[in-house]
């Protein structure tokens, strides 16, 4: 019973230490999914730097949230400045004829009033408190959520992102849904911006003078110094991050300001660029203010002439700092999750072999004790079998040969826990029924009458939970107990 009780201890301590490996691989996997979710943001942030219109930028978004949220259909939809009416711009993954069913809602329907509300909320479709059509039942809509789109502290807009399997969009992706929809705020802006700015070269400085955590940059290039490029223009916001005026700036201090560290991949990825007209690099600066260094992202891409070489460039310069510290502390995190699952598994091997090595010494001790009992007890037995005994004693003996073989007998897994339930007399009457003795027999060997043998079985049936009267109780002695 003490072999049998450590190893249902060591049993356990497996199953705790498998279920404690199981969420440090659901934690892992977590990290990977956020890990995915911030280069979704990344790359959705460089993409938009160069649209053109504002349909082009939102397909986009679109593309890069249903990513994001592993979801299968949306669109994104915007107020008409003019008469208020919300109007889908772009869609994807969506049946035509639903399509024209939801184009359009005018300015005091249900559906405006919920999305200027400003509440993202993500539910299953028949739950959204706003109606829906026959069509739009048909659909198919399972789970959708529903993300208003802020520009300028005015909602202008909504996201729509549904699924016609999934029902609901997992919490991380719903963090990186909402703060995509920022950028999406900023691609209407921009693109508005930029049609702007072209008529007015006044309007284009009054947006760059508001621009924080990043600065616009505008950079001119000679074909046979390519590495000595002259700053034509950089938004003020480059003294925030960098700690330089904008004057300052067009003197020429970007790579003096690159960490040593980083200098060479920046070179790299400026030769690039000078092929493919794409320049994108995330690299340490020093901030000379603040005497520390950031993560600066800058990306650019090139203006040719007629003839084909780079005469300028346009870009963006991110400060990317918190982001990539918590990069750098999921993968961290990620890297220990490792090593202790490691450790989890070198503890389950060292278990198993223990395991092993107690199972061992207890067939080793069975054996033995086999030995003995073949040894010692069973000659003195067949002696006794042959000393001319009396009914009664021959089946005695026959009894008693009877349990010497059940001494180390390998029983069902249930027997010991069905052996706890029965009494000690209990017991003795199902070992001779088991052995095919009649309640008669039963009640010579054990002294007791007939009908207290009679009120032994009924007890016997009813702990074991044999109802049907058919089921024979020796034969489910035999097999079961």
């Amino acid at each position: 019973m003490n072999e049998a009780r450590e190893r249902d201890v060591l049993l356990r301590r497996i199953e705790r230490l498998e279920s404690r490996n199981k969420a440090l691989e659901r934690e892992a996997g977590e990290n990977r999914e956020a890990l995915r979710l911030m280069e979704l943001q990344r790359n959705l942030s460089a993409a938009i730097v160069s649209v053109d219109t504002i349909e082009e930028g939102l397909r986009i978004c679109l593309d890069s949230l249903l990513d994001a949220c592993r979801m299968d259909a949306g669109g994104i939809y915007l107020f008409d400045e003019r008469t208020g009416v919300l109007h889908l711009r772009v869609h994807q993954g969506l049946s035509k004829g639903f399509v024209d069913q939801v184009s359009r809602y005018d300015p005091d329907s249900r559906n405006c009033e919920f999305i200027r509300r400003n509440i993202p909320t993500y539910t299953m479709r028949k739950d959204l408190d706003v109606p829906a059509g026959e069509v739009e039942r048909l659909e198919g809509i399972k789970g959708i959520g529903v993300i208003p789109l802020v520009s300028e502290n005015r909602v202008i807009g909504c996201i729509n992102i549904a699924s016609h399997s999934r029902k609901t969009i997992p919490a991380p992706a719903r963090i990186a849904t909402e703060t995509m929809a920022s950028l999406i705020g900023n691609v209407v802006a921009h693109v508005k911006a930029k049609a702007s700015l072209q008529r007015s070269e006044a309007h284009l400085n009054s947006l760059l003078e508001s621009a924080s955590g990043f600065a616009v940059y505008r950079m001119a290039f000679d074909k046979d110094a390519p590495y000595n490029f002259r700053n034509i223009f950089i938004s003020p916001s480059i003294e925030e991050i960098l700690g330089y005026t904008a004057e300052e700036w067009r003197v020429g201090h970007y790579y003096e300001n690159v960490h040593p560290d980083d200098r060479e991949g920046v070179l790299e990825a400026h030769r690039r660029a000078l092929e493919t007209s794409k320049f994108e690099k995330t690299a340490r600066f020093y901030n000379r203010k603040k005497k520390q260094w950031i993560w600066l992202q800058t990306i650019g891409l090139a203006v040719r002439n007629e003839q084909g070489d780079i005469v300028a460039a346009n870009g963006l310069m991110i400060d990317v700092t918190e982001k990539k510290i918590a990069e750098d502390r999921l993968r961290k995190r990620e890297k220990e999750l490792e090593m202790k699952s490691q450790h989890l598994n070198d503890t389950n091997t060292a278990l198993e072999i223990l395991l092993e090595k107690r199972s061992k010494e207890k067939r080793d001790t069975e054996d033995k004790i086999n030995v003995n009992i073949q040894q010692l007890v069973e000659p003195y037995l067949q002696k006794l079998r042959a000393a001319g005994l009396n009914e009664a004693q021959k089946t005695l003996a026959d009894i008693i040969g009877e349990n010497l073989k059940n001494i180390t007998g390998a029983f069902p897994g249930e027997r010991n826990f069905i052996l706890t339930k029965l009494t000690p007399m209990e017991i003795q009457v199902a070992n001779l029924i088991r052995q095919g003795k009649t309640s008669k027999e039963i009640g010579e060997i054990l002294c007791v009458s007939h009908r207290t043998v009679g009120s032994h079985r009924t007890s016997l049936r009813n702990k074991l939970g044999l109802k049907n009267r058919k089921v024979n109780l020796r034969a489910y002695l035999l097999y079961n107990v």
